[in-house]
């Protein structure tokens, strides 16, 4: 009987542990923008893990990469209005 109460013990601390962490897919994209209106170059670059790619098409269709870090610099550092909608 110990061993199946262990049992549902951990299931339960397990089930629970997750809540409250998940989140929308929209939230990163959603701090991604505010952060870009803000001119927050510094929450910009925490939207993005440790070695993502940010690539965009260039009009003749190359793929071109650009670094987070210097994205995040332009952002804080520009005075246009920095809003996709």
């Amino acid at each position: 009987m110990p061993k199946s109460i262990s049992l549902l013990f951990t299931l339960a601390l397990f089930s629970t542990s997750g809540e409250g962490l998940a989140q929308s897919p929209e939230a990163p994209v959603e701090a991604l923008f505010n952060a870009m209106r803000a001119h927050d170059g510094e929450q910009l670059a925490a939207q993005f893990t440790n070695g993502a790619l940010l690539q965009r098409a260039e009009p003749g269709g190359n793929i071109k990469s650009n670094d987070i870090s210097q994205f995040a610099g332009f952002v804080s550092q520009t005075d246009k209005h920095l809003d996709e909608k």
